[in-house]
């Protein structure tokens, strides 16, 4: 069922990304009016739900899909805002205080929906109903300035933007469906550049717009990456998660100590850390984007032995 929520999802949306950078908020509505595309919200838990539908006109959202994009950039947010804060990037006590404790069970509630779904998927069984835990944070009308789930708006309308933005990339470059794999993966690719283009070309990496639109990016691919590993990537269209997260991030942040890397070796740690995999503690990392590139690794290993 469409609830308030899903609405009040919508708005936080157009309102965020036109605090953080109006002229990108402006130019996708004249995109959207130009293909005459309005985003529609659809009741499915469908994973990952954002397709484009041209002979509709129109770019359907999964209620549930969206519902987990928010959860999970709240989650990210709470863990991300020390570092932000800090004049010293460091490592923080993932269990330290109500906020993290909170952080982490929102990242699992989202892990577990992704599961519960992917396995009834795969039994050919009806989706399950996904409730939101009553107790932990969720979007409110209006949130307090600066407050997690004031930045989780903020991260939430970014990668949302980023992920309507690759849809859209598909009839701005011409893409049609193919049963070729190969020829399928590289316009997924190419869709992943053009709408990281869209957003972070031509701006400064050491502006605030720069970094606030390159979260959202890190968040929206980073999700991908992090699910991944628990719900194994059915998709063989798409490269791998990792990937795809490192190549788009690599090509436009450029300083290997830049805020983006250090939040997605937060993303990147949280699931390791959750699926328990080995990570060498003793090892010196010489930047944020040095540890990504080893949590990769660790990532590539792990997932080469899954049965």
């Amino acid at each position: 069922m469409i609830e308030p929520i899903d609405n009040l999802l919508l708005q936080h949306f157009y309102s965020a990304l036109e605090r953080i950078a109006p002229n990108k908020a402006d130019d996708l509505r004249k995109i959207l009016d130009k293909h005459k595309l309005r985003v529609e919200i659809e009741d499915t838990n469908e994973p990952f739900r954002f397709h484009v539908f041209p002979d509709l006109q129109k770019i359907g959202v999964g209620n549930g899909a969206l519902r987990r994009l928010w959860a999970t950039a709240c989650g990210y947010a709470y863990r991300y805002q020390p570092i932000a804060d800090a004049k010293q990037q460091q490592e923080f006590d993932l269990k330290s205080n109500d906020r993290m404790q909170a952080a982490s069970m929102l990242l699992k509630w989202t892990i577990e929906a992704e599961c519960d779904i992917a396995w009834a998927r795969k039994a050919g069984e009806p989706i399950p109903q996904i409730d939101w835990p009553s107790d932990l944070p969720w979007p409110t009308q209006d949130p307090e300035p600066a407050s997690g789930q004031d930045v989780a708006d903020e991260l939430f309308s970014c990668a949302f933007a980023f992920f309507l933005c690759h849809e859209l990339a598909h009839i701005w470059l011409g893409h049609k469906l193919s049963e070729n794999a190969g020829k399928m993966r590289r316009f997924e690719d190419e869709a992943d550049m053009a709408a990281a283009e869209w957003m972070l070309g031509g701006l400064d990496q050491n502006d605030k717009t720069f970094r606030k639109l390159a979260l959202g990016v890190a968040l929206a691919l980073g999700w991908f990456a992090s699910v991944t590993v628990f719900v194994p990537d059915e998709q063989v269209f798409h490269s791998s998660s990792c990937e795809r997260l490192y190549r788009v991030i690599d090509r436009f942040a450029t300083d290997k100590n830049h805020k983006v890397w250090s939040f997605i070796r937060i993303i990147l740690r949280a699931t390791m850390d959750a699926d328990k995999m080995d990570y060498n503690e003793n090892r010196k990392a010489t930047s944020p984007k040095d540890d990504v590139e080893y949590c990769i690794s660790v990532f590539k290993k792990y997932q080469a032995r899954r049965p």
